[in-house]
């Protein structure tokens, strides 16, 4: 009587479904912005009504009508002439710049890749901080540290989709791909991008495992990671 508030602990308003919601649209959002932002390229340079592939093949095929239209005529012949110099020049030009969209594919991978590694490590390590925290009989949650650790799966979920599962312990494991686990309570695997086997202009996805490298180019949906394999595949390979 007499000593005012006595305040036990603080615990954080917090909601799993939304959480998981928020993800999984972060996720799509990553991926639309990923596919968008290559396919908008290719768009421009197949599709430009002035300067794209389209209107130099209308110009040479304008070209061979005047031709069959006038066949004796030295202005034509010459035009049609002009006309496939140009669309040679068109094609050879849009293939540059493919390999240069290609190019940009592989270092966006690469920085991506480069980024879920620091994630995830930053993510075991607030692992080890909260196992701790919570193994110390404290009636106060490590709170800062749990919103810390939430904030990095979220930065992750834009790079690529994730799964989650909490341990007894507090842990956050974390999977990505078809199950691929990048967290294990205080550890994380890394990894890498390594030359395709059969197309060495590509970049493939490297998991570091305990049991050796595993590709998993093909497994990784979501985010920006998935949206740029996407474009790659549906895409540049047309």
């Amino acid at each position: 009587v007499g000593n005012g508030v006595d305040v036990r602990t603080i615990a954080r308003s917090y909601d799993q479904f939304a959480v998981n919601q928020y993800r999984a649209s972060t996720s799509l959002l990553g991926r639309l912005d990923g596919y968008a932002g290559i396919a908008g390229q290719v768009d421009d340079i197949l599709g430009d009504s002035s300067n794209g592939l389209a209107s130099g093949i209308s110009s040479f095929f304008a070209a061979w009508q005047d031709v069959a239209n006038s066949p004796s005529s030295i202005t034509a012949r010459q035009q049609l002439l002009a006309q496939a110099q140009n669309l040679g020049d068109q094609f050879r030009l849009t293939s540059q710049r493919l390999d240069q969209i290609e190019g940009d594919v592989n270092l966006r991978l690469q920085t991506r890749v480069a980024d879920i590694n620091r994630l995830t490590t930053s993510i075991a390590r607030l692992n080890e901080d909260i196992e701790v925290a919570l193994a110390s009989f404290s009636d106060q949650p490590p709170n800062d540290l749990l919103d810390q650790r939430d904030q990095l799966v979220n930065e992750l979920s834009r790079i690529v989709d994730v799964q989650v599962v909490e341990d007894r312990g507090g842990a956050l494991n974390v999977f990505i791909g078809q199950g691929q686990s990048v967290v294990l309570r205080g550890a994380s695997v890394t990894l890498s991008t390594v030359r395709d086997t059969f197309d060495p202009s590509r970049l493939d996805v490297v998991l570091q495992g305990t049991g050796g490298a595993q590709i998993i180019t093909r497994s990784l949906t979501g985010g920006e990671v998935g949206g740029l394999l996407d474009v790659r595949r549906d895409v540049l390979d047309f």
